[in-house]
């Protein structure tokens, strides 16, 4: 039996690499990496979204959103504004 869960275990090991590697080769004229296409994903998917709930949507911790959300803004890909009911939150939403 433990052969049979080893060799499930490989088989998905192996298919999440190559999905890695295909996602990366179909961004690749992007210029962004498969974190950065995550983000830019949750953001289209839920703009105007916070970097809080950008990590929870992407299950990464905040200092990883928000350095990769830095990133983003140097490449123009998205624009921060200020949430009109409460100042303190930031709302992330993609460039045209």
């Amino acid at each position: 039996m433990r052969g049979y869960y080893d060799e499930i275990s490989f088989d998905v090991n192996t298919t999440a690499k190559k999905m890695h590697l295909f996602l990366m080769r179909s961004i690749a004229s992007y210029d962004v990496t498969p974190e950065q296409w995550s983000i830019l994903e949750g953001i289209e998917a839920n703009e105007p979204i916070s970097q809080k709930e950008i990590a929870l949507w992407t299950k990464k911790d905040t200092p990883t959103v928000n350095r990769i959300v830095d990133v983003l803004l140097r490449k123009e890909l998205i624009v921060r504004e200020i949430s009109t009911e409460d100042r303190r939150i930031s709302l992330l939403s993609l460039t045209d």
